[in-house]
């Protein structure tokens, strides 16, 4: 059995796109002491350097014993943490888990169930609401801030985040809650907090499981992780916030839904199988392939 600790900020990882319970030939280690003896160490990468910054780990890094596998995890954008984009910090890891294309292990936003969820999803043509927004985080790299007040100032966006807040759900249970409530409006504001390449988010992907028109502030490649032509309007189309809310005044709303009548788009049903495969045991015998590589005999 090889050894295994989490780190995040205060010694244990709680968080991030990792689940480590189901580890096939792993033991995990709790204790701070612990850390030297490890056989990997995977690194939160957002808590860290929110809260130690590069150089605690690079010191750590210094210390431990150079067989110890490192693994990235992020499904945070490297727009909001720039130290993901700098190659020098990256080296110190020999495994990235994160939500681009590019990493060693790929872990998208995209569900194992979404192909079943979306295309299980009634669509809202004639909702009663008309638009609405869940937008809490600091983070507004991407524009959304400005972007969502001046939509307000023009249109009637019921928001229930802490930004612009006018309404509230009641007896809030999380996400079911969250869900519902997307399923009484006809378009939802879809804004990333960052403009990322592969970084698509839930706030694209849980309008269309319950039947609203996203309306998408992020990702250039968004058309990649688009489960169908013409199923949601970006923003970017638009040459001003003016033009955007003169279009969806008018705008027939049925015209976003056509696609629910079609298969679903090939690249999408692609990122979905890719999702179901056993995330685990890949993870698991990529760490036994690092540490392969990393012994003196394969020098």
């Amino acid at each position: 059995m090889l050894t295994i600790y989490r780190l995040n900020t205060d010694g244990h990882f709680r968080s991030g796109s990792v689940r480590l319970l189901n580890l096939p030939g792993f033991v995990e280690k709790r204790r701070l002491d612990q850390v030297l003896l490890a056989d990997c160490l995977l690194v939160h990468v957002p808590s860290l350097l929110a809260s130690h910054g590069r150089a605690e780990l690079a010191r750590l890094r210094s210390i431990v014993p150079k067989s110890q596998v490192w693994i990235a995890d992020t499904l945070e954008s490297s727009v909001n943490y720039p130290d993901l984009n700098d190659p020098e910090f990256m080296s110190m890891f020999d495994i990235e888990v994160s939500y681009r294309k590019s990493a060693d292990i790929w872990r998208s936003y995209v569900g194992h169930d979404f192909d079943v969820r979306i295309k299980g999803a009634a669509p809202g043509r004639k909702r009663r609401r008309f638009c609405c927004a869940f937008v809490s985080s600091g983070f507004h790299e991407s524009g959304r801030r400005d972007l969502m007040k001046n939509l307000m100032e023009r249109l009637p966006v019921h928001s229930y985040g802490k930004l612009f807040r006018n309404r509230r759900l009641w007896f809030d249970k999380g996400i079911p809650s969250k869900l519902k409530a997307l399923e009484k409006y006809t378009y939802t504001l879809a804004l990333e907090n960052s403009i990322d390449q592969d970084y698509v988010t839930e706030k694209f992907f849980e309008p269309l499981m319950t039947g609203t028109i996203p309306i998408y502030l992020g990702a250039p490649n968004i058309d990649d992780f688009a489960p169908g032509e013409n199923c949601f309007i970006n923003v970017n189309d638009f040459a001003s916030v003016d033009a955007l809310a003169d279009f969806l005044k008018t705008a027939d709303p049925a015209q976003f839904h056509a696609w629910r009548d079609k298969p679903l788009s090939p690249q999408f049903l692609a990122i979905v199988e890719e999702m179901r495969r056993p995330f685990e045991s890949r993870l698991a015998n990529l760490i036994r392939q690092k540490r392969a590589e990393k012994s003196p005999s394969s020098s």
